[in-house]
């Protein structure tokens, strides 16, 4: 259960919260299932948060710092998360449907069977995370960075993937389906049992370094 001192102290704006982190760092923040749904949170400091379970549906999170916050299991669906930091949080089995994670970093973040549905990943670092069995049908991930990541059994379904960095990234059991794989980068990736199924692989470089051509 959230911690109702903290709690109130958000709902009072970023610049009191912010201020009130800046003079205890070492503070342990516990908004675990806090009712934040449509809050105007953008560029808040909840670094090492614990919200876990929190409804943070419509939350505008734009440039917000946190880093290895842990959000298991917390709604987020169509949020703003646009240039935030998430690098080594925890998103398990989080709701991101329709999230707006562009130019976000989530480098090395768990979002292990997390639902990403439709939400938009333009841009955004994801190298060394694990997204196993997550849910991106429809996902927008233009240019977005998936380097060396964890893909396992991931539903990337009618996602778009273009001009992606895939390098290293374990795509086993993954579902591409109809996925737009134009001008990415591959190289080193493991496709192993992946469903391919009508993909666009028109100018992607293959995991043999090759350059795939339609009618080569």
């Amino acid at each position: 259960m959230a911690n109702p001192e903290q709690l109130s102290l958000i709902e009072k704006g970023v610049a009191a919260w912010n201020e009130w982190y800046a003079a205890h760092p070492n503070a342990e923040i516990d908004l675990t299932g806090a009712d934040l749904r449509g809050a105007q949170l953008e560029g808040i400091n909840l670094n090492n948060a614990n919200l876990s379970m929190a409804r943070l549906a419509l939350a505008n999170l734009s440039c917000a710092n946190l880093v290895g916050a842990i959000l298991v299991g917390a709604n987020l669906s169509r949020s703003f998360l646009k240039s935030a930091n998430l690098a080594g949080s925890d998103l398990s089995r989080a709701n991101l449907s329709e999230a707006d994670i562009s130019n976000a970093d989530m480098n090395a973040a768990s979002l292990v069977g997390a639902d990403l549905i439709s939400a938009n990943l333009a841009g955004a670092d994801l190298s060394e995370s694990n997204l196993a069995r997550a849910n991106l049908i429809g996902a927008n991930c233009y240019a977005a960075n998936f380097s060396n990541c964890d893909l396992v059994g991931c539903d990337l379904r009618g996602a778009n993937l273009s001009g992606t960095y895939l390098i290293g990234a374990d795509f086993c059991r993954a579902d591409l389906r109809r996925s737009d794989l134009t001008g990415a980068n591959l190289s080193m990736a493991n496709l192993q049992n992946a469903n391919m199924q009508m993909a666009d692989l028109e100018g992607a470089t293959m995991p043999d370094g090759s350059v795939f051509e339609r009618y080569r």
